[in-house]
């Protein structure tokens, strides 16, 4: 029809459009990268959460998944009356170097610290990060927490701080991991009765000692420290739980004797004497 197109012009700018989107694409992977990254830092060391990105596996771990973890309960014994006999800044600077110590083991043993409520940690093992050795990883922690207890009150007796003591509860189970809360704070969370079950247990060890579940000792490869004084009745959960405690303070040798070696072949139905009732599990200042 007397018309002579250029075809320069359309792919020029067809090319144009393509590098554009890919431009695009780029910086919305870059910034849901550096999101993903910027959550789970607050949880994991950044090596972890590194790899988690690198793996691909943090969009899935944000988005909600099912996984067999340890939980870890580490609680100050007597917190409430000690905290009544110092002054608000005192009672922050103990809190802080309480939870950068035991933090720091945490996450030397491939842990990840969920939550600080009061004087007590949540940490779990096996999530997000997923780890076969989760058990044996966590009953690691809690024995290296202890051994912590002199650098801990080094530190506080530099500051004027008095000592302090504390009980752990671990316990292994399937749980919902996933990145949960509103339009205005979100975090990540794992539920499940295993967690519950690791709260109580914390609740059930003394100062100095740290209380571990049947299902801990089967999802261990390990030879674990400790002597069975099981089932257990706990409060708000309905089967009664076989359970063991390790004996430790700052000395370990002041109860080697009470110690025995729980096999992780173990059967976890062995019969027992009845099932012990702990009325006050939930209140470990009592």
């Amino acid at each position: 029809s007397g018309w002579t197109l250029d075809p320069v012009g359309p792919v020029v700018a067809a090319l144009l459009m393509v590098a554009f989107l890919a431009v695009v694409r780029q910086i919305a992977n870059w910034q849901e990268r550096r999101r993903l990254a910027l959550l789970f830092r607050q949880y994991v060391p950044p090596d972890v959460a590194d790899e988690l990105i690198g793996s691909g596996r943090a969009t899935a771990a944000a988005a909600g998944e099912r996984l067999n973890v340890t939980s870890l309960f580490c609680d100050i014994r007597g917190f409430t009356p000690l905290a009544g006999s110092l002054e608000p800044a005192a009672i922050r600077e103990l809190l802080d170097r309480y939870y950068d110590v035991m933090s720091a083991v945490i996450f030397e043993h491939g842990g990840t610290v969920l939550q600080y409520t009061g004087d007590e940690i949540f940490a779990v093992f096996g999530a997000p990060l997923i780890d076969v050795a989760h058990a044996d990883h966590a009953m690691a922690a809690a024995l290296a927490m202890i051994e912590s207890l002199p650098q801990l009150h080094r530190s506080l007796a530099r500051e004027g701080l008095p000592p302090v003591s504390r009980g752990i509860g671990l316990h292994s189970g399937p749980v919902v991991a996933a990145h949960v809360g509103s339009s205005v704070r979100r975090q990540y969370a794992v539920l499940g009765d295993s967690v519950i079950i690791a709260s109580r247990l914390c609740g059930v060890a003394a100062a100095g000692q740290v209380c571990y579940s049947a299902a801990l000792v089967a999802a261990s490869t390990s030879v674990l420290p400790g002597r069975r004084i099981g089932p257990v009745e706990l409060k708000g959960v309905d089967q009664h739980v076989i359970t063991y405690i390790v004996d430790r303070d700052d000395d370990p040798a002041a109860s080697a004797s009470a110690s025995v070696a729980v096999r992780s072949d173990h059967e976890p139905g062995e019969s027992a004497a009845g099932p012990v009732r702990l009325d006050h599990v939930g209140s470990p200042a009592e």
